[in-house]
């Protein structure tokens, strides 16, 4: 059976979930497919059709496929973390641009940030150490078989926020629940993603606060906080770390407000 046959189930998808899909479905490395032209068998033809009800249905494709591209690697994950997005990909790369060597991911979730920083100081030869912590049993064991299947040396465990933490670091980073309650329970995103890694209470805040507020703490001197944030959410954030925190706030590729960048207080 030809390809294209294939790709005209996958008409609904976009280009790049199709390749994705079929990748997946035949069991190749997302770049192979340019390199052969492979024959596609009825039943993995099937298999796709299967899919694609689904899809249509409105489960998102990653859950289906049990997988997720981010920063370039693959990585596992299931319905007790979040599907991970291009634009915590632009965390990881402010993060990558600072100086520290001793980091701290915070609802890690499917531990992409933590495994990303980890294996790109690897990379480039720096001595990193990276801790990431979640309050989900089942998604710290979703980011410790990333862990490990990856190869990346991070420590990950339970604790909920900094109740856990004893340490300092040089570096706090994470992708918090910061979804207005109300949309959480409306949006298509709450029918299939977890809760407890979106809600961020009627105003989407409260996670943030708490983060912001005891982040001093575990914080060296001249130390980092890096947040995603909602695109309306940028002048209330900066507002509540000025007691704490230099900030600025940056913008994704979409030029849509993203990301709190905080250097600490030398008063904290």
């Amino acid at each position: 059976m030809k390809v294209r046959e294939f790709y005209r189930i996958l008409a609904p998808l976009g280009v790049t979930q199709q390749n994705w899909l079929f990748a997946h479905l035949m069991g190749k490395e997302y770049g192979e497919l340019y390199l052969e032209n492979p024959q596609v068998h009825e039943n993995t033809l099937d298999e796709a059709k299967a899919i694609m009800e689904k899809v249509e249905a409105g489960e998102p494709l990653a859950y289906l496929l049990g997988e997720s591209y981010f920063y370039g690697r693959v990585f596992h994950i299931n319905p007790h973390v979040l599907i991970p997005r291009p634009e915590t990909e632009g965390l990881v790369e402010l993060a990558l641009s600072l100086p520290w060597e001793k980091a701290l991911d915070l609802c890690t979730g499917s531990g992409v940030i933590a495994i990303s920083l980890a294996l790109e100081g690897k990379k480039k030869g720096k001595q990193l150490h990276v801790d990431a912590l979640d309050l989900s049993e089942e998604a710290l064991a979703v980011a410790k078989a990333n862990g490990e299947r990856l190869k990346a040396d991070v420590n990950f465990f339970r604790s909920d926020l900094f109740s856990e933490v004893e340490d300092t670091y040089d570096l706090l980073i994470s992708n918090p629940p910061y979804v207005e309650r109300e949309e959480v329970l409306t949006l298509p995103v709450g029918l299939y993603e977890p809760h407890l890694a979106l809600d961020g209470g009627e105003d989407g805040l409260d996670v943030i606060e708490d983060l912001i507020q005891q982040a001093p703490y575990y914080l060296k001197e001249e130390g980092f906080l890096l947040l995603e944030i909602g695109e309306n959410q940028g002048e209330e954030v900066l507002e509540m770390a000025k007691p704490y925190f230099y900030g600025t706030i940056k913008d994704d590729l979409a030029n849509k407000v993203r990301y709190f960048v905080g250097k600490k207080r030398k008063i904290c």
